[in-house]
């Protein structure tokens, strides 16, 4: 057990995609925003924990064209909301529509994580190394229990630097100019990022 939290930890405070949008969107959005995306990547997180634990990640490893359909479906996806964050008027008044937009960082971030293939391997190649076999808890539960444990450990690495961001964004509410530049530029960074990981290498 030790030895998988040294690990997890490390895995945790490792940047990657999910961590770079959650980061992305509490300085550009603010604090729910970021609090909203971590929450989605966590619940999608879970999707690829279940399909570890049940095998269906091996189909995508040993299916290239699968493999390459999911990660340009992800990929996909970022690039169009950092189209969109280019091609959007940022909002100079508070949002009315709380809920609504809430919703929408929520989905957009689960959707992120949930076409990232590299979540899928890595949860089933990372997982399965910390199970033993006990007649009592079968290699499933294992490594569902397992892999619970490490997204908590990732959700709340997510969270802290939420929070960290949130007072870059905090700083910017002061300077209108300034605001709408790092939104921009947020929308840039989604693009930049969709665009790596279609050509990154599985």
């Amino acid at each position: 057990m030790l030895a998988f939290l040294m690990m997890a930890m490390v895995f945790a405070v490792t940047p990657g995609p999910a961590m770079v949008y959650t980061v992305n969107q509490a300085i550009a959005e603010g604090k729910v925003a970021g609090l909203k995306a971590a929450l989605g990547i966590h619940l999608a997180s879970y999707f690829h924990i279940v399909a570890a634990a049940t095998g269906l990640a091996l189909l995508i490893k040993d299916s290239p064209r699968i493999y390459v359909l999911i990660q340009l479906l992800g990929c996909g996806y970022l690039i169009g909301l950092g189209l969109v964050t280019l091609i959007r008027k940022p909002q100079k008044e508070p949002r009315l529509s709380g809920a609504v937009e809430n919703k929408r960082w929520l989905s957009n971030a689960f959707v992120v994580e949930l076409f990232n293939p590299k979540s899928a391997l890595f949860f089933l190649s990372f997982l399965p190394q910390f199970t033993h076999v006990y007649p009592a808890v079968p290699a499933w539960l294992q490594i569902l229990i397992f892999g619970a444990l490490a997204n908590v450990m990732f959700s709340l690495s997510e969270l802290a630097l939420v929070l960290f961001s949130q007072k870059i964004h905090a700083s910017l509410q002061g300077s209108p100019e300034l605001g709408r530049l790092t939104y921009r530029m947020s929308g840039a960074v989604l693009i930049l990022v969709g665009s790596h990981l279609a050509f990154a290498p599985l």
